[in-house]
């Protein structure tokens, strides 16, 4: 994978999938499972929607009937929003890092916000926890697709002096 947008596209995708699955769900799992236990924590986030890897079938009208788990669209997403990240890494002034716990937590949260662009299984963050729930829970997702990709070598390239 020689060239940068090969490597931004697939391996971009994969980081993208495999954070979500264990940076986003992972988070979710935690946050609902124990956020009773920090009063401070439940009170700012609210309730949790669900545990995380959720494996009931998709609702959505055009794939309803085929019995894809909610999971494997939530994956696909994650994917997509990975070559963004890897994208904005690669082009971007800023630190990978930071690029991508922006990406994620401003604009994935942003689109699910708008509804329409929301994955299937998640909710529009509509009120404040919502959207502090998504802040968190996106930003660590774009920030583990971020730190998944640096092994890979998907960074801005260095220019050379003349």
């Amino acid at each position: 994978m020689r060239h940068p947008l090969v490597k931004v596209g697939v391996l971009g995708f994969a980081c993208g999938a495999l954070a979500f699955a264990a940076f986003h769900q992972g988070t979710q799992h935690v946050l609902h499972n124990y956020a009773q236990n920090w009063p401070a924590l439940a009170g700012a986030l609210g309730p949790m929607p669900g545990p995380g890897w959720n494996l009931a079938p998709v609702a959505a009208p055009a794939l309803a009937g085929f019995g894809i788990p909610v999971l494997a669209a939530q994956l696909l997403w994650g994917g997509a929003w990975g070559v963004l990240i890897a994208a904005l890494i690669r082009w971007a002034h800023l630190p990978d890092l930071l690029t991508g716990a922006l990406a994620g937590g401003l604009g994935a949260t942003l689109a699910v916000s708008l509804g329409p662009l929301a994955p299937e299984g998640l909710e529009p963050a509509l009120d404040a926890h919502s959207l502090l729930r998504c802040l968190v829970l996106n930003g660590g997702f774009g920030f583990g697709a971020a730190l998944l990709m640096r092994p890979f070598g998907i960074q801005r390239p260095v220019r050379r002096g003349h």
